[in-house]
């Protein structure tokens, strides 16, 4: 079993040690987590990820509040590793199956309620594999569009609508998504911003 979760983000804010994305039944129940990506209060980038029944957290590089980040966090059957900005800042040694279930994927908060542990921010692309990426996958591929048929790709968002409540999973495997606690307006929505990314540097 291997894993490779991507984002590009850029945080206004890191109270409350927000998570970018999450797949979880309940978010504020820690065993509840299949994996996730975010970050500590202090700017720690962290990867969450439960094999076999055992949840653990790789923490690694720094963000600063208004930085442009491409974050990665990959899982390849006997380590976990953390990428800043194509850069290597965190590994450590993981076995185990990861656990299946029909368990959401988050964006942007966790439950119970939209304001569990919310990222303050703008997020601007995310991507899931069920393969390992390797390093220079990572920097040559960090910063452009995908086509969304890449071998391995299952989940990909782009938020480039700019209108709506739909999110469109731009991979083959039809992850479409839904802003907001409903399927209307609601005070959980969040705000459009157009332009495009911005190149991240440095580690």
């Amino acid at each position: 079993q291997t894993f490779t979760i991507e984002a590009l983000f850029q945080a206004d804010s890191l109270t409350g040690s927000p998570y970018l994305i999450s797949k979880t039944f309940d978010g504020t129940d820690p065993t509840g987590f299949h994996w996730a990506l975010g970050m500590t209060s202090a700017g720690q980038l962290q990867f969450l990820l439960k094999t076999d029944g055992v949840l653990s957290t790789l923490t690694g590089g720094t963000v600063a509040v208004g930085e442009i980040v491409h974050v990665a966090g990959v899982y390849d059957g006997a380590e976990r590793r953390l990428y800043k900005n194509g850069a290597l800042v965190g590994t450590a040694a993981k076995s185990g199956i990861m656990e299946r279930s029909l368990a959401p994927v988050w964006v942007g908060a966790t439950p119970t309620t939209a304001t569990t542990r919310p990222f303050d921010g703008i997020i601007d692309d995310m991507r899931v594999w069920n393969i390992v990426r390797t390093a220079s996958q990572i920097s040559a591929n960090m910063n452009q569009d995908l086509i969304g048929s890449q071998i391995g790709l299952i989940k990909y968002w782009l938020f480039n609508e700019g209108f709506g409540q739909d999110i469109l999973d731009n991979s083959n495997s039809g992850h479409h998504g839904r802003l907001g606690s409903t399927a209307g307006g609601d005070a959980n929505d969040p705000t459009w911003v157009g332009g495009g990314a911005t190149v991240p540097t440095g580690t």
